[in-house]
């Protein structure tokens, strides 16, 4: 059993028919409504495990905030900035409802580019302009980012904390202590249910190997 000051965060993207072209590897991280519902209800009572949502598809509003909110379920919603208002995409009217409906949101970068290497011009972008449209479009603090990819090396970390994050969520596995600035999270892909999310979850543990690999991405 997990310890009770960890918790399982379960990651999704995109729900239902896309309403625009995918990028490349996206289909494999679309679920559909029942899927999604299907999910939602084998972890509806269970306090450990903890929602949030990348990408900021049309989907996050028209099928996600409802879906949670006829469970009392919550999550946070990690948005990329610069794609606000595109075609498929959340527009700042959505953005601002996702947050009045009670949900969080948080910081998917700017142009949902990995966060590795970033120029100083780029990493401006991505960790301070996406935090600070988000917030003028909510009119609340922003200070949770997820990696675009999971990617995130020492610099990542030092320009997250510089840009006033106080927590960046990661796509690592496993169950997350609430005291780490970084998170690891499980993503749901095309091919999940409910029976092989509660499996994983049952047997995820922060092995040695996921030690070690987060380790590494932290101090390369």
């Amino acid at each position: 059993m997990a310890d009770q000051a960890s918790k399982w965060i379960l990651n999704f993207h995109g729900i239902g028919r896309i309403a625009r072209p995918f990028d490349p590897g996206e289909e494999s991280v679309w679920v559909s409504v029942d899927q999604f519902r299907e999910i939602l209800d084998s972890i509806v009572d269970d306090s450990t495990v903890k929602i949030t949502f990348d990408d900021g598809n049309v989907s996050d509003l028209a099928i996600a905030v409802p879906e949670l909110a006829s469970r009392k379920l919550s999550a946070t919603f990690f948005i990329p900035a610069g794609k606000i208002g595109a075609p498929g995409f959340l527009r700042p009217q959505d953005v601002e409802s996702i947050a009045v409906a009670g949900m969080g949101i948080g910081s998917h970068g700017w142009a949902h580019r990995p966060w590795r290497r970033l120029d100083r011009e780029s990493a401006h972008l991505e960790f301070v302009e996406s935090k600070r449209l988000l917030e003028e479009i909510t009119s609340t603090t922003v200070d949770l980012a997820a990696c675009p990819f999971g990617a995130y090396d020492r610099s990542t970390i030092r320009a997250l904390v510089a840009a006033g994050y106080r927590r960046a969520y990661t796509s690592d596995r496993g169950w997350s202590l609430n005291r780490s600035f970084l998170e690891p999270r499980n993503t749901v892909h095309s091919d999940s249910d409910a029976s092989s999310v509660l499996a994983e979850r049952a047997a995820s543990r922060n092995s040695i190997f996921n030690v070690v690999k987060q380790a590494v991405k932290r101090w390369r």
